[in-house]
């Protein structure tokens, strides 16, 4: 007997928003990534440095995460924190692709 499945319409719904949260996000990362470049120029390091930007971005999330519940601040500074992570996390990654297509 073949059982069939319900359709969760909070579930699709749920799903939907998600991904329009994700391309909001991308589109966040992409701005930060534009920005990160008008500011510095392109960016091309070594590993121990790319790993030292890198984990003091992950700080600054601490930090953000830390004043929330110590100083009541808002998610925005979080927000913007996380978004500067995954930025410089692309741009490593864009270091390693051009190495490897190269």
């Amino acid at each position: 007997m073949k059982m069939k499945q319900k359709i969760n319409k909070n579930s699709i719904n749920n799903k939907k928003k998600g991904n329009i949260h994700m391309n909001n996000f991308y589109n966040l990362i992409q701005k930060e990534r534009e920005r990160q470049d008008d500011k510095w120029g392109i960016q091309r390091h070594d590993w121990n440095t790319w790993s030292t930007i890198l984990t003091e971005e992950c700080g600054e999330v601490a930090k953000a995460c830390l004043e929330i519940g110590f100083k009541n601040n808002t998610l925005d500074e979080l927000e913007e924190e996380l978004i500067q992570v995954a930025a410089v996390s692309k741009a490593i990654y864009e270091h390693i692709q051009e190495i490897k297509n190269n």
